[in-house]
């Protein structure tokens, strides 16, 4: 073993690979040194965030009875 795994360390957390940035003034242009894959990813998951409170109760969502429990149980 050369020490160089993805796997979990051991202290049992996850060890976290990253890939090096770019050099500013990359292929794709647009100079600010991300990874055209990192950016599409970040574009993504910036779409998918709610960024501002719904005023929906539990009472407003039908059906899924055990779905909504198991949450309030993981949140409480």
């Amino acid at each position: 073993d050369d020490g160089a795994s993805a796997g979990p360390t051991a202290n049992g957390d996850a060890a976290v690979v990253t890939r090096p940035k770019t050099k500013p003034g990359n292929k794709d242009g647009n100079g600010d040194g991300e990874d055209p894959e990192q950016t599409k990813l970040r574009a993504g998951l910036n779409s998918a965030i709610i960024r501002e409170k719904p005023n929906v109760k539990w009472s407003d969502v039908s059906g899924l009875e055990s779905a909504k429990q198991a949450l309030q149980e993981a949140v409480i």
